[in-house]
């Protein structure tokens, strides 16, 4: 098969160099998993106390051997790895007692935008209190 001068080989050559040449996605399960296990040593828990404190949470499903699958990296070829759903993700960010987007990769340029809105934040803050100075001026007046 020929198109536009180009063989069918010719092509599927072409996309595999192009899919080869491309970055690999970044595995949101992997850095779940490493976060997961950084938080957990920082406060000293072992996987059956994350496991306890997830069931004292409303997610009893989440056991000891599930969070030692999800902690063995999925980018590891192993029978016992498991890649994190959304609700791995909101019952560990329970039982870790932080909010599921903590456990997440930060979006390039998310620094910047909380800055910028740090900043507006800021001026809210200054023109609500010139305001309520103004107010308070008035009343005294």
């Amino acid at each position: 098969m020929v198109v536009e001068g180009w063989t069918r080989v010719k092509m599927l050559t072409r996309i595999g160099k192009m899919q080869t040449s491309l970055p690999k996605p970044f595995d949101v399960s992997h850095h779940v998993a490493r976060m997961l296990v950084e938080l957990r040593m920082t406060r000293r828990w072992s996987q059956a106390e994350l496991a306890a404190r997830c069931a004292a949470a409303g997610h009893p499903w989440l056991t000891t051997n599930l969070i030692s699958s999800i902690e063995c990296s999925p980018n590891v070829s192993s029978v016992r790895s498991r890649r994190v759903s959304v609700d791995d993700l909101v019952a560990l960010a329970a039982g870790l007692g932080v909010a599921p987007a903590e456990l997440l990769p930060r979006l390039p340029g998310a620094e910047e935008a909380e800055l910028e809105l740090a900043g507006i934040q800021q001026m809210f803050d200054d023109l609500m209190a010139k305001l309520r100075t103004n107010d308070q001026g008035e009343e005294t007046s």
